[in-house]
């Protein structure tokens, strides 16, 4: 019965169609990092995210509205997610 029941839960967790990237981390590979190493780290992940995102990261700006449906017309015309 137990045989079941874990084949049963893999079968639900383990999923063919879905792409791994990466690799499972291991006992090895649990030692916890400095703050620093881990602020070091991030901040290369977020500037490769910057080449990678196809939209540049607008200047600030205010955008006045004097109603809401004016608002909702020029936020849908935005091309640029990172506008709103």
């Amino acid at each position: 019965m137990a045989k079941a029941g874990a084949s049963q839960a893999q079968a639900f967790c383990y999923r063919s169609d879905v792409k791994r990237v990466g690799k499972r981390r291991t006992n090895d590979d649990l030692s916890p990092v400095s703050p620093e190493e881990a602020l070091a780290r991030a901040t290369v992940l977020q500037r490769q995210l910057e080449l990678l995102n196809p939209y540049p990261r607008p200047r600030g700006f205010v955008f006045k509205a004097k109603t809401r449906e004016d608002y909702e017309r020029w936020r849908r015309e935005q091309p640029n997610p990172r506008l709103w």
